[in-house]
């Protein structure tokens, strides 16, 4: 099991043109945002500035993405086709929870 404390925590917030990443550790301190365009060669430089930064800091990264109209899915299938962790979380989930 993975221990909270060693990962760097990459949440994408996708939209049709543009995905906006947010990188954080497990206590929620914000320590980079990165805003790509939803292209394939853009989906290489976030990775690897997700890799910088996890390595400088000595975590693994976990990509967390939400979907809610498939915009990153071809995000999501590069990302697991290069061997990162991905979750995916529906906004709907949010909108239960933040009521």
């Amino acid at each position: 099991m993975q221990r909270r404390e060693n990962l760097l925590y990459v949440g994408i917030d996708l939209h049709k043109e543009t995905h906006t990443a947010v990188m954080v550790n497990c206590w929620n301190e914000k320590l980079e945002v990165v805003v790509i365009e939803n292209k394939p060669i853009e989906f290489k430089k976030l990775a690897e500035k997700a890799k910088r930064k996890s390595n400088h800091l000595g975590l693994e990264p976990i990509y967390g993405l939400e979907n809610a109209y498939g915009y990153g899915r071809s995000l999501a299938v590069w990302l697991i086709e290069n061997g990162y962790i991905v979750k995916s979380n529906h906004p709907v989930f949010y909108d239960y929870y933040m009521r």
